[in-house]
């Protein structure tokens, strides 16, 4: 059973799950994940970062990619994961994702991309209804009205104060 540890955060829940995991699974598996706490009093997001992409963070009207990598679950026991802290604001939006969204393919086998997708980041309605909205609909004409065949998730995240 896992017991936190504040001084570890998001990077020691990590660690744990990876060795959990390695010792739990079958041959072959491994898992990308991106695990975050939040400290309202704070504005504080911290977070780490196990294989999975990049969060990316709208401020304003630019977007960033936020730290990237770690090695997934289930690959050496050994890993050692790091946190990485943000600053939120009021209107910053903070999107994390799964690669089938980048990876989905349109006729011409063309991906839709990080890059697009940043983009559309950057201009949709700064409301997360409305940038989901904006990025599936998108999505699905890239696809032409097709279900990709890798799961597509998408969660948005808007600080309200």
């Amino acid at each position: 059973t896992y017991k936190p540890d504040a001084d570890r955060g998001p990077a020691g829940a990590l660690s744990y799950a990876n060795r959990h995991f390695l010792s739990r699974r079958s041959r072959q598996r491994l898992m990308t994940v991106l695990a975050a706490g939040y400290r309202p009093d704070l504005g504080m997001l911290r977070y780490a970062n196990a294989g999975h992409l990049p969060l990316l963070l709208r401020r304003g009207g630019s977007v960033q990619r936020l730290a990237e990598g770690g090695m997934p679950l289930g690959v050496l026991r050994e890993t050692e994961y790091q946190n990485h802290e943000l600053q939120i604001g009021a209107g910053d939006l903070l999107l994390a994702l799964t690669d089938g969204v980048i990876e989905a393919r349109n006729r011409r086998g063309e991906p839709f991309g990080l890059e697009r997708l940043e983009r559309i980041l950057a201009s949709a309605p700064a409301r997360p209804e409305a940038l989901l909205q904006a990025i599936l609909a998108q999505l699905f004409a890239h696809q032409g009205g097709s279900v990709g065949n890798d799961d597509q998730t998408l969660v948005v995240l808007q600080l309200q104060r």
